[in-house]
């Protein structure tokens, strides 16, 4: 789906096309050197079977400072809702965190 490691069929189509909007970052510093992020996002991806499948939701993510500086340890995706896509996401609200 993200490469062309295989033919793009209608079944398993390739994407052409993508682009993400992300807004509304919130930062929460555990400590110093740890901190968890939550970002909003849209996304679309135009396919070589003619379809648009669209995601919103929010980005999970966990952050570590490192001596190379800030890097991702962890990236969750959850999902709001959708359009066109044939997957089961992550919940917007983990029934463990509420």
């Amino acid at each position: 789906m993200f490469g062309s490691s295989h033919d793009a069929t209608d079944e398993r189509p390739v994407f052409l096309v993508s682009s993400h909007h992300n807004a509304n970052v919130l930062v929460s510093f555990e400590t110093d050197d740890l901190a968890n992020v939550r970002t909003s996002v849209y996304a679309w991806h135009h396919t070589t079977a003619g379809g648009t499948p669209r995601v919103w939701g929010y980005y999970h993510d966990v952050v570590v400072r490192t001596l190379e500086g800030w890097r991702f340890s962890k990236r969750q995706l959850r999902v709001a809702g959708s359009q066109g896509w044939d997957v089961e996401w992550h919940p917007l609200i983990d029934p463990s965190e509420a």
